[in-house]
């Protein structure tokens, strides 16, 4: 899973686009992640791959203040898919590695 990807986030308001930089070392995976109106990269936190699917965690600024993300995804060659966890939404997203 190393490598840059470009997510798009299906929220209720519109895409969300962002960009995740992970290092994957043993089935951890360690990196950061921006996305619109997020200039300022997060660290990923709880990052674990296993047999292609993966979760991470990352802090991002919302309109409810800062919120962590828990992403929850499966990667297949250079795609990947999954769902972005938040306090009170879920939002399906994919994306391709660069």
């Amino acid at each position: 899973m190393t490598g840059i990807w470009n997510l798009i986030l299906k929220s209720p308001v519109g895409k969300i686009r962002g960009t995740v930089d992970v290092v994957e070392e043993n089935g951890v995976l360690t990196g950061t992640m921006t996305a619109d109106g997020n200039d300022t990269p997060t660290a990923i936190k709880d990052g674990v791959i296993k047999d292609g699917e993966y979760t991470m965690v990352v802090e991002m600024n919302t309109p409810f203040g800062m919120t962590d993300i828990k992403l929850v995804g499966k990667v297949d060659g250079d795609t990947t898919t999954g769902k972005a966890h938040a306090k009170m939404l879920s939002m399906m997203y994919e994306g391709t590695r660069q």
